[in-house]
């Protein structure tokens, strides 16, 4: 966990092209989040599945989005079945940016909490690694803080 100013150092920022999934997380989990990978691995990912690695591609682009939204809907869900919750994510938004453009784009002018991650997901022959970053909000994070507490009591 982090406060939100904190996230472009917390992660590995730089001029890398990455593909940034910008999501809304509904429900008892309410609040953002961004999941994003440099350009060669979304290029990697897409040649595996026997993809043109162009994002203008249609077919190529909803299969980077729905990779995503499996991806991030695994984390919201596996996180809401662990505090005992409810959740969703919402249908990703498609950006390419370098890196810290695209996070600093993701945190606006909001503040608050943020959790970090590295994803990594086995396909075919090599591995894919993705960043990812949920940013609760102000209630889902006390909701977050008191479900932990109770589990730790």
């Amino acid at each position: 966990w982090g406060r939100l100013e904190e996230v472009a150092e917390a992660l590995d920022g730089g001029q890398v092209p990455c593909v940034g999934l910008n999501f809304r997380v509904f429900g008892d989990l309410r609040g953002k989040a961004l999941l994003y990978y440099p350009l060669d691995q979304a290029s990697a990912l897409l040649g595996r599945l026997d993809l043109p690695p162009d994002l203008e591609d249609p077919l190529s682009k909803s299969a980077v989005q729905e990779t995503g939204h499996i991806v991030l809907g695994s984390f919201i869900s596996a996180t809401a079945d662990f505090l005992g919750v409810k959740a969703l994510s919402g249908v990703p938004q498609l950006h390419i940016f370098p890196e810290m453009a695209l996070i600093r784009a993701w945190l606006g002018e909001e503040g608050g909490e943020f959790l970090g991650a590295k994803v990594a997901m086995r396909v075919a022959e090599g591995e894919i690694t993705m960043n990812l970053v949920y940013s609760p909000s102000p209630e889902a994070f006390e909701l977050i803080k008191s479900k932990l507490k109770e589990m730790l009591s």
